[in-house]
């Protein structure tokens, strides 16, 4: 079995009840990848104070108690030394837990969602053959198997891989759960309706990337293969040690052929075969969890399952719903906020009091948020308009909209911190990082373009990417770029920006990986063999082919230091073309009522509080 690797990330410093000081700076590396997603603190830059938990164990099943072996399972609260929580107390079973957000889910079909709240989701609802660990700071970063027995067998080459699945699993119907159902739950991910999210796996296992789905070719893919009911074989088109990293995401999420009927049943359907099944769905309104009575606790020992059931609300106010949050008063006090409604920046000074900051979870840093520039639309295909653009942006204006130092530092880059041989550099500096105009239009009169021009920029309709949207606009606005604001619904946000027929030139998202390794941060964004029709993660339209060289070439390398170095230096032979302005990288905060325990932000879920792990300190209250 091969072992998790294991990377150096930031450190960070956490305070328990009892004032004793825990250190921790080691991580590992946790598989997948998606859009945003709350954010990391900058590379180069001061470390914002208290950035996760002390080490520990997984998650334990049942009534157990949660993180085995982790500092604060015995319940004392741990928080970090400005007072935001680290761990929340230990949960009990029983009672139900309230969702509140102003979203609704992108997809309910694990295939299509990819966006880091409703990934979330998924982990209460469905689970794959590996998973990550549950708990603070780096405990999350650590892959376990799931239905599987372990990661994986690979072969001498690491290009076949063979996992061998757990007895006595099952759907939530009772129907239990065989080998032949990955590989059906993976073939019918890849029909084009289904194909808009994690391409990953398309991209390894030979035959994925040409093949269109289990409905219009119910023969499937040779290259996965079912020797018997507790086996799957995979056969990849290169050496790929890390797979079992990958074998968590949605697009291979089980489901027995027959069982879905159609490419779109499963975002109104749950077959689920995770430790909740759906009682509700009203689309856009609320969705009700319940437990899944065929979910057997001792072969999950990541998901606790306290709650009874889990209510999702959507279509709250921003603003309204960090009232309600930090008022956290009758019945708010068994309520989460979102992954996607953190405190909004102007929400930001209410917090002062020590015992509101003690109901506040800061996320884990791993997310970049960014800005798209589309290298074929004219005049964005000139390298020189894209670094004008570079030079223009006022960074410090972003951080002024994500509510201020304590939220946000500046990214000048795209791989996280922590990404092992990652360089620190800024190719387009300027005092404070406030932006130099001078250069920018400079750049601009030389590319021709010194009169100005017009462009259309996307932005996700909520209060915090509006914000940032806003900043772009008045940067840009300074050496005669006209820029139009196009806000679009935010479940279906990325629908739109992951269609290139769909999207405006320019494109304010976001990218969250808590692999911390240059191929999931940088090969999905800017890699042009990559791009698609729709699904299509490189928003920038990036097609150099010394760029796709690169990546091809850091592929074939079998050693993990060496890739690491090379993805360092390609992240700066990236910026050097100016697909992307980075932003921010974002420590947002996300709150609880003051009944909700075993609380944490989690590497598994890209630095959210993980809902899987939640529950009410009392059930009865």
């Amino acid at each position: 079995m091969p072992a998790p690797q294991r990377r150096a990330r930031v450190g960070f410093v956490v305070v328990a009840a009892t004032g004793a000081l825990v250190l921790s700076a080691c991580s590992g590396v946790k598989g997948g990848s998606g859009p945003a997603g709350q954010g990391a603190p900058a590379g180069g830059n001061t470390q914002p104070a208290a950035q996760g938990g002390a080490a520990g164990g997984s998650a334990g099943s049942g009534s157990a108690a949660p993180g085995s072996g982790a500092s604060g399972a015995s319940g004392a609260p741990q928080f970090d030394q400005n007072g935001f929580v680290v761990r929340g107390p230990a949960a009990k079973k029983g009672g139900t837990v309230t969702v509140l957000g102003s979203s609704p889910f992108s997809h309910l079909d694990p295939a299509r969602g990819n966006d880091g709240n409703v990934n979330n989701f998924y982990n209460l609802i469905y689970r794959g053959l590996t998973t990550n660990k549950r708990g603070p700071g780096d405990v999350g970063t650590e892959t376990v198997p799931d239905l599987a027995t372990d990661l994986g067998k690979p072969n001498a080459d690491a290009t076949e891989w063979t996992f061998t699945l757990k007895d006595g699993i099952k759907y939530s119907d009772g129907t239990p759960i065989k080998a032949q159902d990955f590989k059906y739950g993976f073939e019918r991910a890849l029909d084009p309706k289904n194909n808009i999210g994690n391409d990953e796996l398309q991209q390894l296992i030979v035959g994925a990337d040409k093949y269109k789905g289990a409905y219009a070719d119910p023969k499937g893919l040779d290259s996965i293969t079912t020797p018997d009911d507790k086996t799957i074989v995979f056969k990849l088109n290169r050496p790929f040690p890390s797979f079992f990293e990958l074998t968590g995401s949605g697009p291979l999420t089980p489901f027995p052929k027959g069982k879905v009927p159609s490419a779109d049943y499963l975002d109104s359907n749950v077959y689920g075969s995770g430790p909740y099944q759906l009682k509700s769905n009203n689309p856009g309104v609320k969705v009700e969890l319940e437990r899944n009575p065929n979910w057997d606790p001792a072969t999950d020992p990541t998901r606790p399952a306290y709650p009874d059931a889990f209510v999702f609300q959507f279509g709250i106010d921003g603003s309204a719903l960090d009232q309600r949050m930090l008022a956290g008063q009758a019945n708010d006090k068994n309520v989460i906020a979102a992954s996607t409604d953190p405190l909004q920046p102007s929400s930001v000074g209410q917090i002062q009091n020590p015992q509101t900051r003690s109901r506040i979870v800061r996320d884990l840093p791993s997310c970049t948020y960014f800005m798209n520039i589309r290298t074929d639309v004219k005049p964005l295909d000139d390298v020189k308009v894209r670094q004008a653009i570079q030079y223009a942006v006022d960074k410090q204006a972003l951080i002024t909209a994500a509510g201020g130092p304590q939220m946000a530092l500046v990214a000048n880059d795209m791989l996280l911190p922590g990404v092992p041989e990652k360089e620190d550099f800024n190719l387009y500096p300027s005092e404070n990082s406030a932006g130099d105009i001078a250069k920018a239009k400079q750049l601009l009169a030389e590319a021709g373009v010194g009169d100005g021009f017009e462009l259309s920029m996307d932005v996700r309709g909520l209060p915090l990417w509006q914000g940032f949207a806003n900043a772009l606009q008045d940067s840009l606005g300074k050496v005669g770029i006209k820029v139009k604001q196009k806000p679009l619904d935010s479940s279906t946000y990325y629908d739109v920006i992951q269609t290139p027929a769909q999207q405006s030139p320019i494109q304010v998202t976001g990218w969250c990986s808590s692999w911390l390794n240059g191929y999931p941060l940088l090969s999905p964004l800017f890699d042009g063999t990559r791009i698609t029709k729709t699904g299509n993660q490189n928003g920038s339209m990036l097609n150099d082919p010394a760029i796709n060289k690169r990546f091809a070439d850091i592929a074939k390398l079998t050693d993990a230091d060496a890739q690491n170095a090379e993805y360092a230096k390609l992240d700066k032979e990236i910026m050097q073309l100016a697909p992307v302005v980075p932003m921010l990288w974002l420590t947002p905060l996300q709150t609880v009522g003051s009944n909700v325990g075993n609380v944490f932000a989690c590497a598994c879920t890209t630095g959210y509080i993980d809902y899987s792990s939640v529950g009410l300190i009392d059930p009865g209250a």
